[in-house]
């Protein structure tokens, strides 16, 4: 009887595995479709914000 309790908490253990897996998947290719540059501009636009990509590239600051 104990057997069984124990395989049986196994098994919803590892089907809980599973759908934590999927989860993980959907919200990682969710973040690597974020990173693209003009998917948050676009993101930005839509929020009516005035920031903008920069023109021109950044300055290294020498100090001495």
């Amino acid at each position: 009887m104990k057997v069984e309790e124990e395989m049986v908490k196994s098994e919803n253990l590892l089907e809980e595995v599973e759908d934590l897996k999927i989860q993980y998947t959907h919200k990682n290719i969710e973040l690597i479709s974020l990173n693209k540059r003009t998917t948050i501009e676009e993101m930005l636009e839509r929020s009516g914000s005035t920031l903008k990509a920069p023109v021109k590239p950044a300055q290294i600051v020498d100090i001495e």
